[in-house]
């Protein structure tokens, strides 16, 4: 296997081939497992940047979500919809 770089996508067959498994494996499908390198078989490792972020979204989630069913919130949200502001989250 040769690795190129090109310029742009458009009018090599075999870039625009890349292009397309590249765009079916970030949609979820993937090869078989057998038909993959042995370093591939197993998972990759987690990116602890990106799990905290995750889980910190998560958070914030469930945080708006408490917040919009508290009473607080349910009164609050006749004056401002958009509360509680990002401001007032940071003070929190």
């Amino acid at each position: 296997m040769t690795l190129r770089w090109v310029p742009g996508h458009q009018d090599i067959a075999g870039n625009e081939r890349a292009d397309c498994e590249a765009k079916l494996a970030a949609s979820g499908e993937s090869s078989s497992i057998c038909l993959l390198p042995a370093a591939l078989r197993r998972p990759l490792p987690v990116s602890l940047p990106k799990a905290k972020q995750v889980y910190n979204k998560k958070l914030e989630k469930q945080a708006a979500e408490r917040w919009q069913a508290s009473k607080r919130g349910m009164k609050l949200r006749r004056v401002d919809p958009a509360l509680p502001s990002a401001r007032f989250q940071k003070l929190v």
